[in-house]
């Protein structure tokens, strides 16, 4: 079953889960990592060579149940909108993916806005960059992405992406 971005209220836990409890408001992380391999033991388990992926390697949010590692629960305050609480998980990629490295005074380049696109105009704004840039082929989602910062928006399919940004 698909459905990698979603929120929900835990309804089993099993008996060596810590952290989270049933009837708790939680946004489930969707990359599920095997905690053995050589990039989870040394930090880097968002290159598992065994990562699973909700709604693709594993029942996704359409199903009736998604079953999942107490550590890929994050308990969400109940006063949080659901529809918030579900992009709690593609807000954490564009955070990583964003501050990856430090960007204060860098150029950056954001390119396709999407969901996590859009999120990370904002945070690199955010993080200090110098200036930012957006690319996508929808008109839509270059008009948000001026709205979450960016310092100019480009076509893809007409603009001559590396000379603008050049």
């Amino acid at each position: 079953m698909i459905g990698h971005e979603f929120c929900g209220t835990v309804a089993e836990v099993a008996p060596d889960v810590q952290g989270v409890a049933v009837g708790d408001f939680i946004s489930g992380k969707g990359h599920v990592s095997c905690g053995r391999c050589h990039a989870c033991r040394t930090g880097a388990a968002h290159i598992c060579e065994n990562l699973q992926v909700t709604g693709i390697d594993r029942d996704g949010a359409f199903a009736d149940y998604v079953v999942m590692p107490g550590s890929n629960a994050w308990r969400v305050d109940s006063s949080i909108p659901r529809d918030v609480a579900a992009i709690v998980d593609p807000l954490g990629n564009a955070v990583h993916a964003a501050l990856e490295t430090s960007l204060v005074t860098r150029r950056v380049l954001v390119t396709g806005c999407g969901p996590i696109g859009l999120m990370a105009v904002a945070i690199c704004q955010m993080a200090g960059a110098a200036f930012v840039a957006a690319t996508d082929i929808s008109a839509a989602r270059l008009a948000l992405a001026g709205r979450m910062g960016a310092d100019v928006v480009l076509d893809a399919r007409t603009e001559d992406v590396p000379a603008r940004v050049r």
